[in-house]
């Protein structure tokens, strides 16, 4: 009986097949196994001159809890309703976990008073159950995007369009920054789903 070395063609497939194989394995085991890496801490900051949905004061993004923050605004066409059907599917996932908190904060707080918000809730049918979606002071807004979360946020284009980042940011329990997940692609939503579970676990 031959060997495998001794059939050229079983060799070659042999060196093709097996490296794949193991960056497959270890694709995989990124993925669902190691921890998400860090991206720097975010400071204790006060959103004490935020307002959510319900007109009450936003508090603060502290420790003790995972927090999903992404930045949108209610007038956004296209990419933000995406990102934020994307989010309902994350948050759709913890209805009840009180060790989870989305916020969602408007660069566009002139239009998005706590009364639009709560409309784009009932538009988007979210459950708002730890999630708020806040504004406040638009220089206190753009500068806690690019300082705090290092995203990009900016005033409005030539077409009106605010300028934003389409980035969902993970932060852990520490206030670790553990992952910077597109809003708009199903396997980066995926990924942070699991991220997640790396986290709670």
């Amino acid at each position: 009986m031959k060997s495998a070395v001794s059939n050229p063609w079983t060799f070659i497939t042999l060196c093709l097949v097996l490296p794949v194989t193991a960056y497959s394995v270890m694709k995989w085991y990124d993925a669902y196994y190691k921890m998400p890496a860090s991206y720097g801490t975010v400071q204790q900051i006060s959103l004490n001159g935020f307002r959510d949905q319900h007109n009450a004061t936003a508090g603060n993004i502290s420790y003790g809890k995972l927090t999903v923050v992404n930045f949108f605004f209610t007038s956004c066409p296209v990419i933000c309703t995406r990102m934020m059907k994307n989010i309902k599917r994350v948050h759709d996932q913890y209805p009840e976990d009180s060790d989870i908190r989305f916020v969602s904060i408007s660069v566009d707080p002139e239009r998005d008073n706590h009364d639009r918000l709560l409309w784009y809730v009932q538009k988007m049918h979210i459950k708002d159950n730890g999630w708020q979606l806040i504004s406040g002071n638009k220089s206190d807004t753009y500068i806690l995007a690019r300082n705090e979360f290092k995203v990009v946020a900016a005033n409005a284009n030539d077409n009106g369009e605010f300028i934003h980042s389409d980035k969902i940011i993970l932060l852990d329990a520490k206030g670790t920054i553990r992952g910077y997940y597109s809003g708009l692609e199903k396997s980066a939503i995926d990924q942070l789903i699991i991220d997640i579970k790396k986290l709670k676990s």
